[in-house]
């Protein structure tokens, strides 16, 4: 993405775009899952800070390998991640920040781009290949039943 601006530069058509990264420690962001993240390495606060202040703000976020790094190499990132909607940025007093994301889809990274002062990256969207059959519809409705029944 180009800095400054909320939308995703074109590259070879509208199949590739490039976003920033922001790793994650033992954590996995999913599709329609929205969940806060805690942003405290040097790298992933400038990253917050370069987001535009107005509009929609699109990342990419990607599990690290081994979530003890302090500062993951390219090879220490997987290649699948989730474009992920930055909602909401809040500031913690020990001067890290905590960001809402919300995951959007799945995205493979093709390149890793210069990791100064952030990765970011060459990505395309992965095509989801789950068909719904009845039987997945079943199943589906059987656990949002179990899931209630829980939550009573």
């Amino acid at each position: 993405m180009a800095e400054g601006t909320s939308k995703p530069t074109k590259k070879t058509g509208d199949a590739l775009e490039i976003y920033p990264i922001l790793p994650l420690r033992n954590t996995v962001l999913f599709p329609q899952q929205i969940i806060p993240i805690y942003v405290g390495r040097e790298q992933s606060l400038k990253l917050i800070a370069d987001l535009p202040k107005g509009g929609k703000k699109y990342i990419v976020v990607v599990a690290q390998k081994d979530g003890s790094l302090e500062n993951p190499t390219e090879k220490d990132l997987y290649k699948y991640g989730t474009l992920a909607m930055v909602m909401k940025v809040f500031d913690m007093p020990d001067k890290s920040r905590s960001a809402i994301v919300q995951g959007l889809e799945r995205v493979y990274i093709k390149e890793f781009i210069n990791p100064d002062p952030y990765y970011k990256g060459l990505v395309e969207k992965v095509m989801g290949s789950a068909r719904r059959t009845e039987e997945l519809e079943v199943i589906a409705v059987n656990l949002q039943e179990i899931f209630k029944q829980l939550m009573e």
